[in-house]
């Protein structure tokens, strides 16, 4: 076992509130917080998982008071991770370290092309942790009216080198890289009988969404150009949807104008007369089951550029006025997980698409829901699709995820054993079905 050392990553987290509040400009000096990664050591090794645990610690420049922390985009040497938030009322002392609650980091087999990077990882007992971590700042009535936003927060993206300690030593990591062994050969009937949500666990109704329910799904592409005084800036973005009706997709809102939820995207927005521009925005549609497949050319491929699809209807996601990167710069965010976040997107007549069956009235949560992934190898050029099992429960017009999924999922229909309920909006969170007005005379059940 390597010996454990403090990492101190000087990330500058939140631009506390005085000065933060005090200028008129959208763009204030940074006032950083040093965040401490005392240590991390690996917890768990299990048949569907490995689990991290992660000590850590604030040191303000100025006090303030957060409620607060969350995390997401997390990586871990690249790998999808998961981190749960951080609840509670954390006053911060200028110069006075704060020790956090102990973090989990999750990773999920599913999510990975092989169980290599794992093995890397515990071999040579050093991960780069990277994502970001938002604060939700407690803030008075005048201060929330200064930053545009009732729940104000900080947002920072971060990358660090960190050690890994492995209880137990040299026959500590002996054990763990043996249950990856295991792991990496388990069979459907192992992975049933040690209770695992599995990529190879056998399910008929697993197989039926994997082969045939999958024909609902479409992937959708969204390039934009970003221009400014100086350059311009090409980029792509692609989300999943479903058909709803036979002339009707639907999908996260995000999917067709993904520069609203980008953070990168609004901080290039918010400087140098930055703007996107329209002519170069292009929408292209095409089913799952060729975009995952080594289908000829003549695959269909639907534009929004030749009129093959027109945006019916875009929900209003609720926003967020967040101070992002290390000058905290005020941006506007849109809300993944709001209730909002969907788009309706109506095809011309010729084209008819396999929609899903809806579900009838549901109760208030479900031991087994069907999600989608569409998984790109690891050297980024094929793509796979790959069902997810896990729970769920009612949450008013949302559906709480049991186990957290990654961006790969996002727009998938929520499928049960009876037909779809939902969308996945976010790692968490997906939409009901239900709660959403504009689609009664566009389903079928």
């Amino acid at each position: 076992m390597r010996p454990s050392r403090i990492c101190t990553g000087v990330i500058a987290i939140l631009s506390l509130a005085a000065p933060l509040f005090a200028q008129t400009s959208n763009t204030v000096a940074p006032s950083p917080v040093t965040v401490k990664i005392e240590s991390i050591s690996l917890q768990s090794v299990q048949p569907d998982r490995i689990q991290l645990l992660v000590k850590l610690g604030l040191f303000p420049e100025r006090s303030l008071k957060v409620k607060a922390f969350s995390f997401s985009n997390m990586k871990i040497n690249k790998m999808p991770a998961y981190v749960s938030p951080i609840d509670g009322q954390f006053n911060m002392k200028k110069d006075q370290y704060l020790k956090l609650p102990d973090v989990q980091i999750t990773l999920y087999y599913r999510d990975l092309a092989s169980l290599e990077p794992a093995r890397q990882a515990i071999e040579q007992q050093k991960v780069i942790v990277s994502g970001s971590i938002s604060a939700t700042l407690e803030t008075n009535l005048v201060e929330q009216l200064a930053m545009h936003s009732l729940h104000p927060r900080v947002v920072l993206p971060f990358a660090k080198e960190i050690p890994v300690s492995v209880p137990g030593g040299t026959s500590g990591t002996a054990a763990a890289l043996a249950i990856l062994d295991v792991a990496s050969r388990i069979g459907p009937g192992t992975a049933k009988l040690l209770g695992a949500v599995y990529p190879g666990q056998d399910s008929a109704w697993r197989n039926d969404v994997g082969n045939e329910q999958v024909k609902h799904l479409v992937l959708i592409r969204t390039s934009y150009t970003i221009v400014d005084d100086q350059a311009s800036y090409p980029l792509q973005f692609e989300q999943l949807g479903f058909w709803i009706g036979p002339s009707t997709v639907m999908a996260p809102r995000e999917a067709v104008t993904p520069w609203q939820f980008d953070p990168d995207a609004q901080l290039r927005l918010s400087s140098n007369h930055a703007r996107i521009d329209k002519a170069s925005i292009e929408i292209t549609v095409q089913p799952v089951v060729t975009a995952a497949s080594a289908m000829p050319g003549g695959a269909a491929l639907w534009s929004f550029h030749q009129k093959d699809f027109k945006i019916e209807t875009e929900g209003k996601p609720a926003e967020d006025h967040i101070a992002y990167s290390d000058k905290a710069t005020l941006i506007e965010l849109r809300q993944r997980a709001s209730q909002n976040n969907y788009a309706l997107l109506r095809f011309r007549d010729g084209i008819v698409g396999s929609p899903v069956k809806l579900a009838g009235p549901t109760g208030n949560g479900w031991d087994r829901l069907a999600i989608v992934r569409l998984v790109r190898s690891s050297a980024g050029d094929d793509l796979r699709t790959e069902v997810v099992l896990l729970p769920g429960t009612a949450d008013g017009k949302q559906i709480r995820l049991g186990q957290q999924i990654d961006d790969s999922g996002f727009g998938s229909a929520v499928f049960t054993e009876d037909g779809v309920i939902g969308m996945v909006q976010d790692e968490s969170t997906a939409i009901l079905l239900s709660s959403v007005k504009h689609l009664e005379d566009k389903t079928e059940r």
